[in-house]
């Protein structure tokens, strides 16, 4: 059972991604913001926190590649971004201790490089035009807002397995 949580929860993350997107747009609420839900970049974070880095870096490959292939122009652009951001949280959870309030602040951190890095190269091959302070209020403090949220509903209810898991690996 535990062998497959991850890859079912990292699937189901980038499923429910383009769904929230589809059932929950910004109109509902009558917002003039734009909330990015990045839930794959969450579990990924969680994974790489609670496995290792060579596992946190595959699925970031893997689903960043999914990620460009499915959603973006631009191949490499996610993938590069999940997997060097995998690598960076691997690095600073040498230092840290694993609670909630690690949890969140690695993947509220994430999103914060993974949005600014895909903000830059939408820049730099100008595929956007929003200025810089526009992007800060209008898109990334929504966008952490949501997915503080999802880490929250997701982390809270999942603690044990990922404790778990964690259990798993140092036997190995």
């Amino acid at each position: 059972m535990r062998k497959w949580l991850l890859p079912t929860l990292a699937i189901l993350c980038f499923i429910f991604e383009s769904v929230f997107i589809q059932v929950l747009p910004s109109e509902l609420f009558e917002l003039e913001r734009i909330m990015i839900p990045r839930f794959v970049m969450v579990i990924i974070v969680i994974i790489t926190m609670f496995t290792s880095l060579t596992t946190g870096m595959t699925y970031g490959f893997v689903m960043g590649l999914l990620y460009d292939l499915m959603y973006t122009d631009l191949i490499g652009v996610y993938m590069f971004a999940y997997t060097f951001i995998a690598y960076g949280v691997a690095m600073i959870m040498k230092l840290l201790h694993i609670n909630i309030f690690t949890v969140i602040l690695m993947t509220l951190l994430s999103i914060g490089i993974l949005d600014f890095f895909v903000y830059g190269i939408m820049l730099v091959i100008k595929t956007t035009s929003i200025p810089t302070m526009d992007f800060l209020t209008v898109r990334l403090l929504p966008t952490l807002v949501l997915n503080l949220a999802f880490v929250i509903l997701l982390f809270v209810p999942l603690r044990k397995q990922f404790l778990k898991i964690i259990d798993t690996n140092k036997d190995e």
